[in-house]
């Protein structure tokens, strides 16, 4: 797909499936992303941390530029926001469960 900007604003996104989704559109450069259900009671700047992590393709999120810093920052946020689980998952031979819900989690590592 040749789709570089998308706005979903207001969209009763209720799951990050859909976020893993779109981050299969390769061109996609610019996402707005806000007042969805998926980030209620999600601080603001949680948010868009856990939002960069899952899209790696992107570079403006919000109207606002993501600079190589804030994706490295938001990308070790991301790890260790879900280290626990990934090793519990590893512990308990889960992994596949654990990669199904976090598909970008072994590129990020």
């Amino acid at each position: 797909s040749n789709l570089q900007s998308l706005s979903l604003n207001k969209n009763k996104i209720m799951n990050w499936s859909s976020v893993d989704n779109l981050s299969q559109l390769k061109n996609l450069r610019s996402l707005n992303f806000k007042d969805n259900l998926l980030l209620e009671g999600e601080p603001s700047y949680s948010a868009r941390q856990l939002i960069i992590a899952r899209m790696q393709h992107i570079n403006v999120l919000n109207r606002s530029d993501i600079s190589n810093h804030e994706r490295q920052q938001a990308e070790r946020y991301y790890i260790k926001r879900h280290v626990a689980e990934w090793m519990l998952a590893e512990e308990k031979h889960t992994t596949r469960d654990f990669l199904y819900l976090h598909p970008q989690y072994h590129r990020l590592i």
